[in-house]
């Protein structure tokens, strides 16, 4: 038997891109994508990011006293094309802005050969009490290195 391992995705000209399936549990009874999925699927998009960069949310938050949380404070979020049962997607994420306990993230789910939603998505950095915390000086170096231009 073979170690499979799931996939982190890509970086292309400092854009994430990582594929997913549609499942039948993604989809309502039309076999159309529900538009709640769509957060799910951006959700891992920004969880495979981080970890990709080495700044997987399991170590991050680990240290109950200096350990961060990042905690979604608002959406912006455009629905443009529905995804349907067995397609193929592709979840896009990069970063727009950093600064002391904030993170604005561009993201896209797409197929091929169409945008479906495209959205910012804003988190709050916080600690283990829930009280806003700057990132550490390491992670925010990381992030901000990593802040591209991208018409969304």
């Amino acid at each position: 038997m073979n170690n499979l391992e799931p996939t982190s995705g890509e970086f292309i000209g400092g854009v994430h891109r990582v594929p997913f399936r549609i499942y039948y549990e993604d989809t309502d009874t039309g076999n159309v994508v529900y538009h709640a999925n769509y957060l799910r699927f951006m959700e891992r998009g920004r969880t495979d990011f981080l970890r990709q960069i080495n700044l997987g949310l399991s170590g991050l938050m680990a240290d109950k006293k200096t350990g961060i949380l990042f905690v979604v404070r608002g959406v912006e979020i455009d629905f443009l094309s529905s995804a349907r049962l067995d397609e193929a997607i592709i979840v896009e994420t990069w970063v727009k802005r950093v600064s002391g306990a904030k993170l604005d993230m561009g993201q896209i789910v797409r197929t091929t050969d169409r945008i479906l939603t495209r959205a910012t998505v804003r988190a709050a950095i916080t600690n283990h009490q829930g009280r806003a915390q700057r990132f550490p000086k390491g992670v925010r170096e990381k992030l901000a290195n990593l802040i591209i231009e991208q018409d969304d």
